[in-house]
């Protein structure tokens, strides 16, 4: 009997060793599980900020693309306003320039008028003196 006692004993403690082996085992796995659960969590939180952010800088984009479009719809309208004032300002020089042309030859025509009418006042006077001298002597002198 005390064969089949130890035999028994040995079965006995050998199902204690290999129940408190699975009980270590579960034990193990569950504290796994808990921590694979906790860090699922941690990377769902980091997907969502990650998200809102993603998101923030998808408006930001959106928001400076728009602002590009402005700054580039400006940039054309001043490159057009600028040509446009180039032209009137072509244009302003060319009339100044005609103008100083102008105001050269009426100048110029202006001291050929005096020159002639200096001759016809002289011729004039020259005249106007000779018949004045007739008139005033009866004779010409």
């Amino acid at each position: 009997m005390s064969l089949y006692l130890v035999s028994k004993t040995t079965d006995r403690h050998s199902r204690e060793l290999l129940s408190n082996s699975n009980d270590d085992s579960d034990d193990r796995a569950e504290e796994q599980l808990q921590r694979s659960v906790q860090r699922l969590e941690e990377l769902k939180k980091e997907i969502l900020q990650m998200e809102e952010r993603l998101e923030e800088k998808g408006k930001l984009v959106l928001d400076l693309q728009q602002k590009s479009k402005k700054l580039e719809d400006a940039l054309i309208n001043a490159k057009k306003t600028s040509s446009h004032r180039k032209t009137h300002l072509t244009k302003l020089h060319k009339s100044f320039m005609q103008v100083q042309e102008h105001t050269e030859r009426l100048k110029s025509c202006e001291k050929e008028l005096q020159s002639l009418v200096d001759v016809v006042m002289s011729e004039d006077v020259g005249d106007d003196a000779l018949r004045g001298g007739i008139l005033a002597n009866g004779n010409i002198t």
